[in-house]
């Protein structure tokens, strides 16, 4: 996928490397098989939405970060990029 290729090439990084997501908490269970909070993207879990192609591994897994409470500024960014686009999940890499 062109993203993909694109992302990669402006990181830096290794085709075979994950990419990390962030999701509002409360939509967790719409997309990722995550029963737990995961503020700090720690771990991988598997994905449960095909329309996230861009931030799926190819073995259908992604590191994910779950967006609550515990980061208020960060959550009120993603519920207004929810309520503009219906996505609750959001790429997360640095691009710096």
């Amino acid at each position: 996928m062109k993203a993909i290729r694109i992302i990669n090439n402006i990181k830096q990084r290794e085709n075979f490397r994950p990419f990390g997501a962030s999701v509002l908490f409360e939509h967790k269970d719409e997309h990722f098989d995550m029963e737990f909070k995961n503020p700090y993207m720690l771990y991988y879990c598997e994905v449960k939405n095909k329309n996230l192609k861009c931030i799926t591994h190819i073995d259908n897994t992604c590191r994910v970060q779950t967006v609550g409470d515990e980061n208020p500024v960060f959550g009120k960014l993603l519920q207004e990029f929810y309520k503009i686009t219906g996505s609750s999940v959001l790429l997360n890499t640095s691009l710096n």
